[in-house]
């Protein structure tokens, strides 16, 4: 597998971003700590802002550590929705869910996934959703690991409305290698049913626990093939990772597809928060080599 960075931007306006997910022809783009969902076209221009919450702001447009909902996770989910979910990380104020409806203006539900989280709380050590994917009928969340907790891929059933995770064969325990002497946990995915490829990102954050922030090192990229089989079989690992260097001292928070172009070659978008109040977007350019796939 071959990473390459095309494209960079930071946006300052956009305040800690931690999803992203394109619709048609549209970027959308939520922050961890923002009021907002921003809409961006594929000039990577801010054409549209909407409104999730209504919380008190700082000077620069963030909402206090202490209140804000963490929406961290994001996914695409049929016909035409996008679900954002928080981390999970605090009891009640953080178990928040909002679907919205791209293709109609203003159509907007807020979701509780309380019991979910509870049923979590229940099983693991650590809930800190940091990434979401929607493959069939399941939505796969990624529990990001630390210094003392594991990383966790975690497979729940999803009725439109509400997520349930029925026992703990659905929870499975992955390990991924360290930057710079620090573990790396889970921030974000997103699955290509052209190859059966869930990708994933991780990134390597000096902290023992999913509420504190901690000195970044660097992220990761990685793969699992043949992803629908696993899940089926309930044996999941992972294919290959990559540490680029333009990946080092980010904080890589989730990635979509961009474009598919052919089996052996796809563009990607991520987003990276480093805890300073901007966002940077960029586009990847990934390939494969004819082996990968065989």
């Amino acid at each position: 597998m071959k990473l390459q960075l095309l494209q960079s931007k930071i946006f300052e306006n956009i305040p800690s971003g931690s999803g992203i997910e394109k619709w048609q022809d549209k970027i959308y783009i939520i922050g961890d700590d923002s009021n907002f969902l921003f809409e961006l076209n594929n000039d990577w221009e801010i054409i549209n802002t909407i409104r999730l919450f209504d919380r008190p702001t700082d000077e620069s447009q963030r909402i206090n550590k202490t209140i804000k909902p963490d929406l961290e996770a994001v996914t695409l989910v049929p016909p035409s929705h996008l679900l954002a979910m928080g981390s999970g990380t605090l009891p009640e104020l953080r178990d928040v869910g909002v679907l919205l409806n791209l293709a109609v203006p203003d159509e907007l539900e807020y979701l509780n996934f309380n019991d979910m989280y509870e049923t979590l709380r229940s099983i693991t050590s650590q809930v800190n959703i940091e990434g979401a994917c929607n493959v069939d009928d399941k939505i796969i969340l990624l529990n990001r690991g630390d210094n003392e907790h594991s990383n966790q891929l975690i497979i729940t059933n999803w009725n439109r409305k509400q997520l349930t995770v029925e026992k703990q064969l659905d929870i499975h325990f992955l390990d991924l290698p360290q930057i710079e002497n620090i573990n790396t946990g889970f921030t974000g995915c997103v699955h290509l049913p052209e190859t059966d490829l869930m990708i994933f990102v991780a990134s390597a954050e000096d902290t023992t626990n999913g509420y504190d922030d901690g000195m970044i090192k660097g992220s990761l990229l990685g793969v699992m093939q043949n992803f629908t089989s696993q899940l089926a079989h309930r044996d999941v690992k992972i294919s290959d990772i990559i540490i680029p260097d333009f990946f080092k001292g980010k904080k890589v928070e989730s990635v979509c597809i961009d474009e598919f172009i052919e089996t052996n070659e796809v563009t990607i978008l991520a987003v990276a928060d480093n805890d300073d109040g901007k966002t940077e977007l960029m586009r990847l350019h990934m390939s494969f080599s004819d082996a990968f796939f065989k």
